[in-house]
C-alpha cells in the first residue's frame, strides 16, 4: 500500500515496483550510462562521484545468483598516479564496450572546486579495460592533464577506440592493437566558423557510430559533425538536431540543442536519439541526411506543456537511459513530476519509464518507478534491458529510516549537481519481468 502521496493517484499513475540492490559504494554520488550485459552474463556498471578523496567504483553483479560479484575501486590498476595525491578519478561517463572478452572504457574527472586541498592537479582521463577471463583491471593510457574523457565510443572490428574530453573539446582516437593516442584535432587550428561550432559543444555525451566504424557528434547549436576518411571532424551540411524537434518548445529548451542520447538501429539503418534541451524523440537517416522528428520522449505529465527540467536547476535536460528493446521499441527512462510523500523528503523528481514503438508509433508512460518500502528512484542515467525481461538501472534511490541521517551527511560531502540537497544513495535497481507491455 503506497503512502499517502500528495499529487499522486494510483489509479491512473500505477507505479513501476523495482527492486533496489547494494551496490557496494556509499560514497557515489551519481552514475551515468555505464551498465551492459557483457558475454559471461553479468551485469557491469560503475558507481561514480564528486568526491576528492575516492575514485569511482567499478561493479558487476550476477543476475542468475542475485548477488553482487565485487565494487572496486579502480585506483588499484591505474599505473604512475597516486590518487591520493591529486584529484581523482571521479567519474566513468561514458558505456562499457565490449571486445574480445574485454570491457573498455574511459575516466572523467568528478571534483570541480578550485580548491584542490593540498592536492595536485587532475592528472588526464584513462583509458582501460577489464579483463574477463583474468578478473583484471588494466590501464592502457592516459591524457592531457586536466582533460576528463566525457564521451567515449568502441570500434569492436578495428580495436579503435574514439573519445571526446571536457573542458575542452579535445577528440581522440585510442589504436588499442598498436597501443597508441592520438589526438585528431585542435579546434584552435581549425578555420574560424569550425572552431566556433566545434568549440560551443557543452559537451556532447554520446558520439554515435554506425556499422561501418564512422563517428558522428552533435554541437551546442545543433550542428552534425563526422569524422571523415582522415578522422578530420566535419560539419556534416544540411542537417541539425533542430530539425528533430517535437511539440511545445519555448527559449529554454532551445538552450542546448546537442543530441543528449543517441543509438544506431540496424533495422531501419539509422540513427534515433533524444535533443538534449526538449527530450524529442528524433530520427536520423546519415545516408539520406535527413532528421525527422518522431515525438515528445518525456514524462506523459511534460509532453503537452513544454520541455522537462529539473526544479531545482531550471536546466532542461533529457537523459541518457535508452535502450532498444523488442518488438522494435525504444525504451527511456525519464524524470517525471514531482510526488510527494507524507513524512518523507521531498525531491525534485521521481524516474519514470516511457516507450515508443518504432512501427507503429505508440508512446506509453508505464509510470514512476518505486522501490522496497515505497522508496522513490528519484534520478537515473542508466537502462539495461536483459533477455530475461528484466529492466535493470543504477540509480538515486531515496534514503529512509535510520539510515537518513548517514546519508545526508556523505551527500554533504559530494553530490552531482542534478541532485543537490537531496538525500539518496546510489543502488542497482531491478525492475522484475512482467510489469512493462510496450
Amino acid at each position: 500500500m503506497l503512502l499517502s502521496a500528495v499529487g499522486f493517484s494510483p489509479a491512473d499513475d500505477k507505479p513501476l515496483r523495482a527492486i533496489a540492490i547494494d551496490a557496494g559504494f556509499d560514497g557515489a554520488d551519481c552514475s551515468y550510462h555505464s551498465i551492459t550485459l557483457a558475454s559471461d552474463g553479468r551485469i557491469y556498471f560503475s558507481l561514480s562521484g564528486h568526491r576528492i578523496d575516492k575514485n569511482v567504483h567499478f561493479c558487476s553483479y550476477d543476475p542468475k545468483h542475485d548477488k553482487m560479484v565485487f565494487s572496486r575501486e579502480i585506483n588499484e590498476a591505474l599505473k604512475n598516479e597516486d590518487t591520493t595525491k591529486t584529484v581523482p578519478q571521479g567519474k566513468i561517463h561514458s558505456g562499457l564496450m565490449e571486445a574480445g572478452k574485454k570491457l573498455y572504457f574511459s575516466t572523467h574527472i568528478g571534483y570541480y572546486k578550485e580548491d584542490r586541498q593540498g592536492r595536485g592537479k587532475y592528472p588526464g582521463f584513462h583509458l582501460m579495460y577489464y579483463d574477463l577471463k583474468t578478473d583484471k583491471l588494466v590501464d592502457m593510457a592516459r591524457g592531457p592533464e586536466g582533460e576528463g574523457m566525457i564521451a567515449t565510443s568502441l570500434d569492436a572490428k578495428r580495436l579503435l577506440m574514439y573519445g571526446l574530453t571536457y573542458p575542452s573539446s579535445l577528440l581522440f582516437k585510442y589504436d588499442i592493437k598498436a597501443g597508441r593516442l592520438t589526438q585528431l584535432t585542435n579546434p584552435h587550428a581549425e578555420s574560424a566558423d569550425f572552431t566556433r561550432s566545434f568549440n560551443s559543444m557543452n559537451i556532447t555525451r554520446v558520439l554515435a557510430m554506425d556499422p561501418q566504424g564512422h563517428v558522428y557528434g552533435s554541437c551546442l547549436d545543433g550542428s552534425i559533425w563526422r569524422l571523415d576518411e582522415h578522422d578530420n571532424p566535419v560539419i556534416v551540411p544540411h542537417v541539425n538536431v533542430l530539425q528533430g524537434l517535437a511539440g511545445t518548445v519555448d527559449e529554454l529548451g532551445r538552450l542546448n540543442n546537442n543530441w543528449r542520447a543517441v543509438l544506431w538501429d540496424d533495422k531501419d539503418k539509422c540513427f534515433y536519439g533524444t535533443h538534449m534541451g526538449t527530450q524529442s524523440l528524433f530520427k536520423f537517416d546519415p545516408d539520406k541526411m535527413k532528421i525527422k522528428p518522431l515525438t515528445r520522449f518525456s514524462a506523459q505529465a511534460f509532453r503537452d506543456t513544454g520541455h522537462t527540467y529539473l526544479s531545482k536547476t531550471k536546466v532542461p535536460l533529457s537523459q541518457l537511459g535508452f535502450a532498444m528493446g523488442p518488438k522494435h521499441t525504444l525504451y527511456h527512462i525519464v524524470h517525471g513530476r514531482l510526488i510527494e510523500m507524507a513524512g518523507r523528503t521531498t525531491y525534485s523528481t521521481v524516474a519514470r519509464l516511457v516507450t515508443y514503438n518504432l512501427d507503429t508509433g505508440e508512446y506509453k508512460d508505464h509510470g514512476p518507478i518505486f522501490c522496497q518500502d515505497d522508496r522513490r528512484l528519484t534520478f537515473v542515467e542508466s537502462i539495461l534491458l536483459h533477455p530475461s525481461g528484466d529492466i535493470y538501472a543504477v540509480g538515486s534511490v531515496e534514503v529512509i529510516g535510520e539510515k537518513h541521517n548517514y546519508f545526508r551527511e556523505l551527500r554533504e560531502v559530494a553530490t552531482a549537481g542534478e541532485t543537490r540537497g537531496e538525500v539518496y544513495k546510489i543502488m542497482l535497481v531491478r525492475i522484475p519481468k512482467g510489469q512493462v507491455k510496450p
